[in-house]
């Protein structure tokens, strides 16, 4: 597929810039379609990924081959869903595309759409820091995160925790904003990025409801600037830094940030 075209001059209004990328993912659209075997086949493949993605990619498998008083006990169980959850975004949709001989370089892993466009994104990640910091102060939020309990514990137990939150964040930008809008993209248009959001908001259901309703705006902007650049990595780069501040000023907020050990007790 080609580079995709960027044709805003900075002075443009924003007011209407929506429209407007959605118009551009239209035309640059050259390969269009009735919708089909192929694009049915990759929403059943989509929803088997979510089936795994919540259920055997979580358990105790890891941390039965460990002790109960084991130092990396609880850890354990974070790297089980952290490498379950990247193989349902990643392995599973991978298979169907070589099954299908897709193009897999196709679906949004370029990285010039992102370089190009870098401080857009770092625009988005400043705007999103003062909503961190207020909602960082209540309970609901401070009970969720980190998702990975020890990780107050050492240096190590905070950085091994967010380099699996990381992992996850490549697998869930490749299935959302890769596989589900590029698959779709012959079909629907600019109108996969609608259909993507339903379930990447829906995936949000079990933490708070400001975080499901947020998701929705996020997908949004997201699927728009991965469509119209053709890139993922803006998605990642944004998701894993706002989750590295999520976490830190959750623990700030409670007091319970990293001591200077670099590893873990025991």
């Amino acid at each position: 597929m080609p580079e995709a075209v960027t044709t805003d001059a900075p002075t443009r209004s924003w007011v209407g810039w929506f429209p407007r990328q959605w118009a551009a993912i239209d035309a640059e659209t050259l390969e269009r379609r009735p919708f089909g075997a192929f694009e049915a086949g990759l929403l059943v493949v989509a929803a088997v990924a979510l089936v795994f993605q919540r259920f055997p990619g979580r358990g105790d498998a890891f941390q039965r081959t460990l002790e109960p008083d084991s130092t990396w006990f609880d850890f354990a169980d974070q790297l089980q869903w952290g490498l379950g959850t990247s193989f349902a975004y990643i392995a599973i949709p991978l298979a169907y595309l070589a099954l299908t001989r897709a193009p897999i370089r196709d679906y949004n892993l370029g990285w010039r759409g992102t370089q190009r466009h870098l401080p857009m994104y770092l625009a988005m990640l400043v705007l999103m820091g003062l909503p961190i910091l207020i909602v960082s102060a209540t309970g609901d939020y401070q009970r969720i995160y980190p998702f990975y309990d020890s990780a107050h514990r050492s240096w190590t137990d905070l950085i091994a925790w967010e380099l699996v939150y990381g992992l996850q964040f490549v697998g869930l930008e490749f299935f959302f904003r890769g596989f589900l809008l590029h698959g779709l993209r012959p079909a629907l248009g600019h109108a996969a990025i609608f259909v993507m959001v339903v379930p990447y908001c829906m995936l949000h259901f079990g933490k708070t409801w400001s975080e499901s309703l947020a998701a929705i705006v996020a997908g949004i902007i997201l699927g728009t600037v991965a469509m119209r650049w053709r890139s993922i990595w803006g998605g990642v780069l944004i998701h894993w830094t706002v989750a590295i501040s999520m976490d830190a000023a959750s623990l700030l907020r409670q007091g319970r940030f990293p001591p200077g050990e670099l590893f873990p007790p025991g």
